[in-house]
């Protein structure tokens, strides 16, 4: 399988959909499949875009033998996306991995723009990550809605909150992940 088909990378937009969770047999979560059906959308009426997907192994969301990004790959390719513009697949373990394993990619690439995908609960602390790793890239942030039980729902949200002041205090995620 080949992915990494770069296509006059420069004066593009770049659409990266940050990973989510996954089961053991491989079946994608609601979230992800919310994040992936996003990126569809945002797409299917653009002519000049490469996709970056995030996501590689980790005991908090994917405990598989294959990397995450790989099936969102699969997932994009099955539902209509051109194998062509899926440039690379970053083994990140979280968030600040998102942002920064996959600068160098960006950089190279040289888009005019940068979108990231993920889902509405996650946008803030995405915003802050990316807001200091990307400084010099021009980004916009696209949220994909999950709906859950408010029980559900309160629970990322503290997830979120926790997240975002440990960042804030320490530059590093909960997993260890530096932004330094």
């Amino acid at each position: 399988m080949q992915i990494n088909k770069i296509k006059s990378p420069e004066k593009s937009e770049i659409i990266m959909v940050l990973g989510s969770t996954i089961n053991s047999e491989g079946k994608l979560s609601e979230i992800a499949v919310g994040r992936l059906e996003k990126c569809i959308e945002v797409v299917k009426n653009k002519d000049d875009y490469l996709i970056v997907l995030t996501g590689g192994f980790g005991s908090h969301f994917n405990t598989t033998n294959r990397m995450y990004s790989l099936y969102a790959y699969e997932y994009l390719i099955n539902n209509g996306i051109d194998t062509d513009r899926i440039s690379a697949l970053i083994p990140s373990v979280d968030t600040v991995e998102d942002a920064t394993l996959s600068y160098r990619v960006i950089k190279h690439l040289n888009p005019l723009k940068v979108v990231i995908i993920t889902s509405e609960f996650h946008q803030e602390r995405v915003k802050y990550i990316f807001g200091k790793v990307y400084k010099d890239f021009k980004l916009e942030y696209v949220s994909s809605a999950y709906m859950a039980d408010n029980e559900t729902m309160r629970q990322l949200a503290l997830t979120e909150e926790r997240e975002l002041k440990q960042l804030k205090e320490t530059n590093r995620s909960s997993i260890g992940s530096s932004l330094d």
